[in-house]
């Protein structure tokens, strides 16, 4: 069931607030969490983006994603789809675009006119559909799919629809006409494109639906290449370039690396930026010198493991080692140990005073005033 403690986790940085929760919009490129999900007292799940996202974006992005529930219709209303209806509304998108399909009007009733789109094609360079961005109040910015869609009816039309699990890599078109090239994957549209022309000798590519989709893309068309991964300078960032990185490593690429960020390069800063900068070429070069190699973190299994059954009676025969005491036959020298009382009755002092003696007490047949020493001559 999708509730707002569902929906806001699935969307990342969720915390409560209030009756509800805040987490990250999906409608717009959110780094400060602006959306407010709660849940209403007759079990509609009620959004509200704080940056100023409209109703209809938001909930067209969720639903985008999966996240918002079918049982009544996209704008939140009470009143219930009439049956039959949501067969009506099931489109699917159709890859690759038929070649008699009508071109798209990217124009949107709730956004306006799009600042930036791009074209996502197949390797055999056939459309497969768009990201769209749209400029927001306050220098926002939301994106938007939009694909051809079918629905049961027959009837075809430009919608904005996610395009389907596996996603398409952005950029695929390019892999086919420069097959010996390495690749270098960027977070967003725009920044793999201007990596690829800071890298000439590079094809740039990335993927659709943000930072929180790379385990839903197809990253097969990258095996057997070296792939450069350049990551935002950001945490969300730096988490979605380890799973590309990882995601490379399992779809059997020929190397990956990973770009570190200058450090100070400002939050958010991507190849896109490197651009606008006019970023040196001796800077870039350094960038990709420094860039480390990605490999998989060993698997459990190849760690030593603890064979409970050389555990013989004889490992217990004789005496025991003597013990040796930090705070005479109370604390035991290197042995965790948990001191334990009721709040407020001076456990966190009487440690710190144990961790002074220790570290800067002469311990070892002192001659000055046990009186002064909290635990006196019994410490070790």
């Amino acid at each position: 069931m999708l509730d707002a403690k569902t929906i806001a986790q699935a969307l990342g940085r969720a915390s409560r607030s209030g009756a509800g929760w805040k987490c990250l919009c999906p409608a717009h490129d959110d780094r400060n969490p602006s959306l407010s999900v709660t849940d209403s007292e007759d079990g509609r799940v009620l959004v509200r983006c704080h940056a100023g996202c409209s109703q209809e974006s938001v909930i067209a992005a969720l639903t985008d994603r999966g996240l918002w529930p079918q049982r009544y219709p996209v704008g939140g209303s009470k009143q219930l789809k009439t049956p039959g209806s949501s067969k009506l509304d099931a489109w699917t998108p159709v890859l690759p675009v038929p070649a008699d399909a009508p071109k798209p009007d990217f124009n949107c009733s709730t956004l306006g006119t799009p600042s930036l789109k791009w074209e996502y094609r197949n390797q055999k360079g056939e459309t497969l559909g768009f990201v769209v961005r749209y400029e927001q109040p306050n220098n926002g910015k939301t994106f938007r799919p939009l694909t051809f869609c079918k629905r049961p009816d027959g009837k075809c039309e430009w919608r904005q629809r996610g395009f389907p699990k596996p996603y398409p890599l952005y950029g695929l078109e390019r892999l086919s006409s420069r097959e010996d090239s390495p690749i270098v994957v960027a977070e967003g549209e725009k920044a793999a494109d201007c990596a690829q022309e800071l890298l000439f000798h590079m094809v740039g590519v990335s993927w659709p639906h943000g930072a929180k989709s790379v385990n839903d893309v197809d990253w097969a068309p990258l095996a057997g290449r070296e792939v450069l991964v350049w990551p935002d300078a950001d945490d969300e960032g730096q988490r979605a370039a380890q799973q590309v990185c990882r995601q490379c490593v399992e779809a059997g690429v020929k190397s990956v690396r990973l770009i570190r960020p200058p450090k100070d390069a400002p939050k958010g800063w991507d190849a896109a930026d490197a651009l606008a900068e006019d970023y040196s070429p001796a800077g870039i070069s350094e960038l990709i010198e420094q860039a480390e190699e990605y490999r998989l973190p060993s698997p459990l299994s190849d760690k030593p493991r603890i064979e409970l059954t050389a555990w013989r009676a004889d490992r217990f025969a004789g005496q025991p080692p003597e013990r040796r005491w930090l705070v005479d036959r109370i604390l035991p020298l290197a042995t965790p140990c948990m001191v334990a009382a009721i709040g407020g009755t001076g456990k966190s002092m009487i440690m710190l005073k144990l961790a002074l003696e220790v570290a800067t007490g002469d311990l070892g047949g002192s001659e000055q005033d046990d009186s002064e020493r909290m635990f006196g001559s019994t410490v070790t």
